[in-house]
């Protein structure tokens, strides 16, 4: 992000004053820390940071001519804010300041008192508080949360934010941002990146000054690209977020997306314009270059027909190649898409550009090709050949490609010849000639050729122990690969098994059949729901590794029985059989996931869910504190408004009111929620915005508090002296800052609470009269552990 570089620094001139439309909001600097639309949990940044050097007491100053329109005070978001209306009908907006000016202050301090506590939301009339362009207002501070800064916004009439920068501040700015990574996510059931069913991603490379994702991506189907960026200021470590975001396909425009006005309602909806699932998998916050359907922000400014989104070729392997022996397929998927890219090489460019117009490509290829499946049949194994033959439905084979998989895992090319027979030929003609493998030996056997519309390929194995084929049809489509074990010495001792792993995606499920040996042939896989079977196919990835996928719509139940049955080379066979939940939640519907043991229920109200999504609960095999952790899933779906946690504790628990619902953060530590009880029930719940694991803990340990001064027994001389006193509670925490009270002599002060420095201060706005005083702290936490203490003390 360009900065703004004051005078000191001799880099540019601000216009005077009276020649500007809106003044720069501070004499602090003319740097930024934080720009416009950044990321914030749950919302964005509705304004700009300007830097005040980790300190407080710089000037605030209006931007321009207006009114005092609201005076806020508060020990949490914004702390100290003033809202002053501008002679424009905006607004402008200055957060965690230190102290107002002395006639605003002198208001803030009266309306606490007549309060009786701290925190003040207080509205004015116009005319009770003009101010003039340039007037000073405030002070800068770091009250709310975050260091030392100011927080200035400029909203619109309508009270929505906008873009600062848009005001013309003299702001100078000549570095480009940087693209960490870029992701390509399948947007749909069946939609592949790069030969399989996950979203992958790329981290682009420097070559020779051009920044590129060397190898094509190869895709199938539905899909969409993400960007993970930040911007960067010479002079400034601080990272930023970036304005403009575009996408090119063949240099035709797909998507574009900027900064320049949000809306406080829809501030959620940063969960949708983000790849919320690759952040909670650790690839860090991404933008979407393409717009979900329920996202409704304003920062789009171009979107393709599919909002930005691609479709590669036809669909590929979509519902509708799921086969199913009783006939009780869902129907497919189905999605309103428009025109989609042609098979072939295409290019791509994402631009990543700040407010200035620096920006930073990153250029690639996209190969759209719809794979196929074949199946290859041993014919015959020879003594150096092996013949196979190769059908596959609705495509002609034109060519085979193989290769071997040898001692030492080292997979090579084999020599081979692909030829649909001719009746009347011999074994001699298909003899394959001296290669690096070794000599060709005369064979003895007589191989009877094949029908003339039966392709079959012969193949110069070299004394490989698994081959690997793959066909190429008349479009010049390649399909899937198909692995076989034709050297007994590849099936290894022992037990033959094989384990399935799930992957839960958005819209389907991804599952993977794996084993030490190798498999004779694609493992076959039954999702059982209620009356409902679907049969999906697998792909091989390895000899021993086979994946497929199931979209969620088809297999929703609240138990869903999973079958494989898969078979080695020596015609051991293994199965797994395994069941699990997956429940659908839908919009406009209340719905309650439940645990198995009935001691563990999520409530979704009928606005909880911006789409259709399939949940289940899962108790681990490890308890937790008090008892079973249980695993909400899905953990990588955002939900649109809060759920329900509700979990029951036994009827003998002691003290219920310790009591809290815990989730595990990703330290794997316990971290509280929330302690709502339910004591008819016997049950503590809380309400949370994403899915994860949880469980009860207890609080029984009282809040620190310690008075720091004056010190117990002091003799002090000094009459208005600043009560301090650290509060601090490691479990549960405190509700608000009205968990904490000092008093002096038993009359009640309004203390300012810092939450992140974990201080309560207090300092007396008149001279204490001479004598004895005791000064009493106590802090009560949201289990209800309690914690005083006092001091006496002496003003001389």
């Amino acid at each position: 992000m360009k900065k703004i570089f004051g005078l000191c620094f001799g880099l540019i001139i601000a216009s005077p004053l009276g020649a500007q439309e809106y003044a720069w909001p501070t004499d602090a600097s003319r740097y930024l820390t934080s720009s416009f639309g950044e990321s914030r949990p749950r919302r964005f940044h509705a304004g700009i940071d300007v830097k005040t050097w980790n300190q407080t007491g710089y000037q605030a100053i209006a931007t321009r001519s207006g009114y005092i329109e609201r005076m806020v005070v508060s020990p949490f978001g914004y702390g100290r804010a003033l809202y002053v209306r501008l002679d424009t009908g905006e607004s402008a907006v200055y957060a965690h300041l230190e102290r107002f000016n002395d006639k605003l202050q002198a208001v803030g301090e009266r309306e606490q008192e007549a309060a009786g506590e701290y925190r003040i939301d207080k509205t004015f009339a116009p005319g009770v508080f003009p101010v003039q362009q340039g007037e000073v207002i405030a002070y800068t501070g770091d009250t709310g949360i975050g260091v030392p800064h100011l927080h200035f916004e400029i909203r619109d009439r309508h009270g929505r934010p906008t873009n600062p920068l848009h005001k013309n501040f003299p702001v100078l700015d000549q570095v480009a941002p940087t693209v960490s990574a870029i992701a390509v996510s399948p947007l749909a059931p069946g939609a592949m990146i790069d030969g399989d069913f996950l979203p992958k991603v790329y981290r682009p490379l420097n070559i020779n000054g051009r920044f590129v994702i060397p190898d094509p991506i190869h895709v199938d189907g539905k899909i969409g690209f993400a960007v993970g960026a930040f911007d960067r200021v010479t002079g400034v470590n601080n990272q930023f977020g970036v304005y403009r975001y575009q996408l090119f396909i063949d240099d035709s425009l797909q998507f574009q997306s900027q900064f320049d006005r949000l809306s406080f309602d829809e501030n959620p909806l940063i969960e949708l314009a983000q790849d919320f699932g690759l952040n909670k998998q650790g690839s860090g916050r991404m933008h979407k270059l393409y717009r979900d359907p329920a996202n409704t922000l304003g920062i789009y400014s171009f979107l393709n027909e599919n909002a930005g989104a691609l479709i590669a070729g036809e669909p590929g392997l979509a519902a509708t190649a799921l086969t199913d022996s009783d006939g009780l397929l869902a129907p497919p998927f189905t999605s309103k898409s428009g025109k989609g890219l042609a098979p072939g090489e295409h290019s791509f460019r994402i631009v990543a550009q700040d407010f200035f117009g620096n920006d930073r490509i990153i250029a690639g290829k996209l190969v759209v090709e719809t794979r196929f499946t074949i199946t290859a049949k041993l014919q015959a194994i020879q003594a150096n050949r092996v013949i196979c033959k190769i059908t596959a439905p609705d495509h002609v084979i034109n060519n085979v490609t193989a290769s071997g998989l040898f001692p030492g895992r080292q997979w090579r090319e084999l020599e081979s010849v692909f030829r649909q027979f001719d009746p009347t030929a011999s074994p001699e003609d298909f003899e394959i000639p001296e290669n690096q493998f070794g000599a060709f030996r005369q064979i003895e056997d007589e191989i009877a050729p094949a029908l003339a519309d039966s392709p079959d390929i012969f193949i110069h194995h070299g004394g490989a122990r698994v081959l690997k084929l793959i066909a190429t049809d008349q479009h010049g489509f390649s399909s899937f690969p198909v692995y076989l074990a034709i050297d007994s010495s590849t099936v290894a001792t022992g037990q033959f098994k094989i384990e399935v792993n799930k992957n839960f995606q958005p819209q389907f499920l991804r599952f993977e059949v794996s084993s030490t040996q190798p498999f004779a042939q694609p493992p076959q896989a039954i999702f059982t729901a209620g009356d409902h079977r679907i049969a999906p196919p697998l792909i091989a990835q390895e000899p021993a590794r086979y994946v497929g996928f199931v979209p969620l719509a088809d297999i929703a139940a609240d138990s869903v029985r999973l079958q494989v049955a898969a078979q080695n080379n020596a015609g051991a066979g293994a199965s797994w059989i395994e069941v699990f939940s997956n429940r659908a939640i839908r919009p406009r519907q209340a719905t309650t996931l439940n645990a198995h043991d009935n001691q563990m229920r999520v409530h979704f109200n009928a606005s909880a869910v911006y789409w259709p999504i399939h949940g289940r609960v899962a108790i681990a095999s490890t308890a937790g504190p008090i008892g079973a952790v249980y695993r909400v899933e899905p953990q990588d779906v955002p939900l649109k408004s809060a759920a329900t946690i509700e979990i029951n504790y036994p009827d003998s628990t002691p003290n219920p009111k310790q009591l809290g619902v815990a989730y595990l953060d990703k330290d794997k530590k316990w971290q509280f929620l929330d302690n709502r009880l339910n004591g008819q029930q016997r049950t503590v719940s809380a309400r949370v915005f994403s899915l994860q694991d949880y469980t009860i803990i207890r609080d029984d340990q009282a809040p620190s508090v310690q008075i720091k001064f004056p010190p117990a027994g002091g003799v002090l001389a000094n009459r208005r002296p600043k009560f301090i006193v650290t509060v601090d509670d490691s479990v549960s925490g405190f509700e608000s800052e009205r968990s904490l009270e000092l008093r002096l002599n038993g009359n009640q002060l309004i203390a300012e609470y810092d939450p992140e420095s974990k201080l309560l201060t207090y300092q007396p706005k008149t001279n204490l009269a001479p004598g004895s005083y005791v000064l009493a702290a106590q802090a009560r936490d949201r289990c209800e552990n309690l914690t005083r203490r006092e001091v006496q003390f002496t003003v001389q």
